[in-house]
Order: C-alpha cells, then structure tokens, then sequence
C-alpha cells in the first residue's frame, strides 16, 4: 500500500510530536502507534480526554488563541516540538449551489487555514533547533475534482500546494514538510461529513443520492486506520523525506497515477462512471 523505506535511512531517536485531531479516527490510531514506538505524543481535539498514554490538550483549529495556547503548552512540557502533524480534516460533500456558506468557510478554515497557523506557530521553535518535520494530510481527493465533492478537493489541494512551498521556503533551515494523499479508510468519518444543510437546489441534481452512497460504501470498505499509522511511524523516523505519499486501494491509487496520461475527457467519464454521477 506504500513504498518500504530501507531500514538504513530510519532515524531511530524518540520525537516530541504534536498531532491534531487525535481523538478518533485515523489521528487516535497515529497517535497510538507513535507513543507505543516510543516519541512523547501530543494529541489534540474540542475534547481534550486523554487516550491510552498520550497527552491530549484542547485545541480549536478556527481560534488564533487557541492555536497559540497548545504550542506554548507542548513546548512549556518538552521544551520543544520535533514533529507536528496536520491531521484534523473537515470532509464535506453535496452540490456545491447547496452548500451554505458557514459550511463552505469552516471546511477550509479547518483543512487550510488552520493548518497554515499552526504551523506558522510552530515553525519559530523549530527555526531554533534547526530541524523539525511537517505532516499534512491530505487526500486522493485532492488529484482530481471529484463530483460533489468541490470543497473537500479544493481545501486538500490547497494544503498540498501550501506544503510545496514550505519545503521550499524551510529547506535552508533544517526543516521538511510532506503531505500524505490517503484513500478511503474505515473510520467514523461517514458520520461526521457537512452535508447540504437543506433541499435547496437539490432537485437539479438527480444523481447525487447515487455518488453519496458509494462515497459513504467506499469508506465502509476502506483501509483500517492501522496502515495509516504504521505508515507515519515509517515517515516520522525517516531520514530522507519525499514531498508526497500515497496510501489507499489500487483502483484509488490507480486515478491519480492517470491524471498526467489520459485525456481529460477519458480520466472525466472515468471518474463519473464510478462514483456514479
């Protein structure tokens, strides 16, 4: 599902990490594995209950204060933050006429802003120690515009290219930066998408039932969480850090992989006939 790392290029030292959106989901799994592999794990979320031995602080990804407050936490505990990990998300489909604006805001507020001022804040601390590593999770769904899927594809993509330009800008420094383009994985995340708030506009959209059934199967059949974090255990203690990963099923690996070779028209009636829009 990933690409092995040689076990040459594997920095075995324990890392003072901070992950947010560690309450559930894939960021509990990540978290969980990374403490069990020995690095003093942060987690965070709105509910700050700490979950089988890492420490959990409260965190509001659309509150500047409260950005502030959780890094000045962790480096108030540890002394300073060798890892951080982007990992909350807001998922968000329907057409995109019948998506209010609240939601529209949040869902890049969360996936984009937020993980563009938390890194902002944690970037000062690692700039002293001249190292650090960036984690951003981001999607398949960022490769290609999925149908009904407009603001979740357009804030992944955002994050990659923000991502981009902080290896770029941190390379002088010590510091890298990565995204992670996972697929479908099974979590709680069915449950939890904004979905359109009314009926509003949803008449001119006949095959939106449809996608949103096989968007929610896909999840149901998904990875576990499990290979997620096994697969940032690997990055955390690699040496050598590519820009971006994928993880998720061959036919999900498979459409990004044809975004650069078939034609637009042949990639488009691909991707509808799936998710059947």
């Amino acid at each position: 599902m990933f690409q092995n790392m040689h076990k040459n290029h594997i920095v075995k030292s324990p890392r003072v990490v901070l992950i947010t959106g560690a309450s559930s989901g894939l960021g509990q799994s990540i978290a969980r594995q990374l403490y069990r592999s020995g690095h003093e794990v942060y987690g965070t979320s709105r509910n700050s209950t700490s979950k089988e031995g890492f420490t959990m602080l409260p965190l509001d990804l659309t509150n500047n204060r409260s950005i502030s407050n959780v890094v000045q936490e962790v480096v108030a505990r540890s002394g300073h933050i060798d890892v951080l990990i982007n990992n909350a998300g807001v998922d968000g489909a329907g057409p995109l006429e019948a998506m209010s604006a609240a939601h529209m805001e949040y869902l890049f507020q969360v996936n984009v802003f937020g993980a563009a001022r938390l890194t902002s804040e944690v970037l000062p601390h690692m700039r002293r120690q001249q190292s650090g590593l960036i984690i951003n999770m981001s999607s398949l769904a960022a490769v290609n515009g999925l149908p009904y899927r407009s603001m979740y594809s357009a804030s992944k993509a955002a994050l990659e290219r923000l991502t981009e330009s902080l290896r770029l800008e941190l390379r002088s420094a010590g510091i890298k930066a990565c995204y992670v383009q996972p697929g479908c994985f099974h979590t709680s995340i069915n449950e939890n998408r904004i979905l359109p708030a009314n009926d509003s506009g949803l008449q001119h959209y006949p095959r939106w039932p449809h996608v949103s059934e096989v968007i929610d199967q896909s999840v149901n059949l998904g990875l576990q969480a499990s290979d997620m974090a096994f697969l940032i255990d690997r990055i955390v203690r690699a040496r050598h850090i590519k820009a971006c990963y994928r993880i998720g099923k061959p036919v999900e690996k498979l459409s990004a992989a044809l975004k650069g070779i078939l034609p637009a028209i042949i990639l488009e009636f691909t991707i509808k006939k799936y998710f059947k829009a």
